[in-house]
């Protein structure tokens, strides 16, 4: 069986399309340096997730750019690793399309860290 390494050029991932065909978007919860989080509703059970939207990054000749490739696969792989846990928001599918991944996870509400840590929670 052929396996290709990461750092192959690919012009796709191989996760699955039809982000749009499951999923309305809603609000933005945040940003950060690889993408936006916004709040999502699965239209068949009308149970909200957050997804992490993060725009493709090409390189030279219409290929992935290769740090871009390494960061992607990473937080898919290490979110499908870990599972379901206590101090990780749960990763429940990947999409993709020409211009963007969407990282589809648990929604945790209640603000974020550093909010709480600013104002004071303590934490063990």
């Amino acid at each position: 069986m052929y396996h290709q390494t990461h750092d192959e050029p690919v012009e796709r991932f191989g996760y699955q399309s039809g982000f749009e065909d499951r999923y309305v978007l809603g609000e933005s919860l945040g940003s950060g340096t690889f993408g936006k989080v916004f709040k999502v509703v699965e239209i068949r059970t009308g149970r909200e997730y957050a997804v992490k939207r993060m725009g493709k990054r090409f390189g030279v000749g219409g290929k992935l750019d290769k740090y871009y490739v390494r960061r992607i696969r990473n937080e898919v792989d290490i979110g499908n690793h870990l599972g379901r846990s206590l101090n990780i928001a749960y990763v429940y599918e990947v999409y993709e399309d020409e211009k963007q991944v969407d990282i589809v996870m648990e929604l945790c509400t209640g603000g974020t860290l550093w909010d709480a840590i600013v104002g004071g929670e303590r934490y063990t």
